[in-house]
């Protein structure tokens, strides 16, 4: 949880910074709406995976897969909505809205392969060698 609030906070201050000295005309108005909104997916997800893994380890990329495809749908939904509303410069909105859908699809993934490994390494440790 703390490495999803600390990777949104490198996008705040990014973006932030991009917005005031860099390129402000390539960064939409309503991207503090779709940060809040990928925290919040990035939060939901985390959470639900967290219970599937105390629940049952087997289980966890079922629940992963899960997951991505309600984030997905969620996803679908939210840009639909907006762009349904009449959202200005359209095009800059559903860049802005993939980049964003794209960097925290990627940080899960990283974040996903680093526990994998980790679990991986500990089991390794405590199954027994069969060497016949």
């Amino acid at each position: 949880m703390l490495k999803i609030i600390l990777f949104t906070a490198v996008l705040v201050i990014v973006i932030y910074l991009a917005n005031q000295f860099f390129i402000p005309d390539l960064i939409h108005t309503q991207i503090w709406i779709m940060l809040g909104f990928f925290f919040a997916l990035a939060v939901m997800g985390h959470r639900i995976t967290e219970m599937a893994f105390q629940r049952s380890k087997d289980n966890v990329a079922i629940f992963y897969f899960v997951v991505m495809l309600i984030r997905l749908l969620i996803s679908i939904i939210f840009i639909g909505i907006f762009l349904y509303k009449g959202v200005q410069d359209r095009v800059l909105f559903v860049m802005n809205f993939f980049i964003l859908y794209l960097l925290y699809v990627a940080f899960e993934i990283n974040s996903l392969l680093t526990n994998l490994r980790r679990n991986s390494r500990q089991q390794e440790r405590h199954e027994p060698q069969n060497f016949s």
